[in-house]
């Protein structure tokens, strides 16, 4: 929806480039973002029958390794992303001079926000596992009134990177709003965690920009992108298999003593 209202007010308020513009970025970062939503959407028929079941205890532990699992998983993809985006786009457009497609800030607030969507699918796989739809709908409405409100203040003085300020507000808001929700109504499970989760994912990312800030796309073809993406890969990975060692050392233990395990039995 929020996508589609991006569109709509590029096309009301702004000019025909920019509508193309926009669905370039987009389309890299939606694939991204269906990898994810296709990775959890299998699980919300597990936690509907744990709320079933009233196993509290059973979807607690469940949801705990859930999260982290989603959080750290969107964290290195968009990671990744966000340092890779410009310099895919450069590969993409290098025979385009017509218009100019280069456009770092508005890389990075489409990344930031199609990474805040997918790290609120847990909470909101919850509430619609827990049939409480309604019960958030007025959330929806809000987060959709966010978004035009301030892509239209902005899209006027900022253009295409004012359209792209609205989505990151609007998904923070209605994120934020899901995790006290599961609180109050849901899980009654204590808010800290999430937002020690996004201590780690913040750290995460900075500590992956920095140590992938040496590297650059040496010519502008896809073969040299490819390089760079699997030197950038590598590092992002040994950062985020380092951050969570110090941040969720059980969480880690138990992952790598699973992927042994499936290793051994293969």
């Amino acid at each position: 929806m929020l996508n589609s209202t991006d569109v709509v007010v590029l096309t009301l308020f702004s000019t025909l480039e920019n509508v193309s513009i926009y669905q370039v970025y987009h389309s890299v970062v939606n694939g991204i973002k269906s990898l994810v939503t296709t990775f959890t959407n299998s699980v919300q028929a597990t936690i509907g029958d744990m709320i079933a079941r009233e196993e509290h205890e059973t979807l607690d532990n469940f949801f705990s390794h859930f999260e982290w699992l989603v959080h750290t998983v969107v964290t290195l993809l968009f990671t990744c992303t966000g340092i890779l985006l410009l310099p895919f786009i450069k590969v993409y457009t290098v025979n385009v001079t017509d218009v100019d497609y280069y456009l770092p800030a508005f890389a990075v607030l489409i990344t930031l926000g199609t990474a805040c969507y997918c790290l609120r699918l847990p909470y909101n796989i919850v509430v619609l596992a827990a049939g409480h739809y309604k019960q958030t709908q007025s959330s929806a409405i809000i987060e959709a009134i966010i978004n035009i409100v301030i892509s239209v203040v902005f899209v006027i003085n900022f253009g295409i990177v004012g359209v792209a300020i609205g989505k990151p507000v609007a998904m923070l808001y209605r994120t934020i709003y899901f995790v006290f929700y599961l609180k109050k109504s849901i899980m009654g499970r204590k808010t800290r965690y999430f937002f020690l989760h996004c201590v780690t994912d913040i750290v995460t990312v900075l500590i992956s920009v920095l140590a992938t800030s040496f590297i650059e796309l040496g010519e502008i073809t896809f073969t040299a992108w490819l390089f760079m993406a699997v030197k950038v890969g590598v590092i992002c990975v040994a950062v985020t298999f380092a951050v969570n060692l110090m941040f969720y050392f059980k969480e880690m233990k138990a992952l790598v003593a699973k992927v042994l395990k499936r290793k051994k039995s293969a």
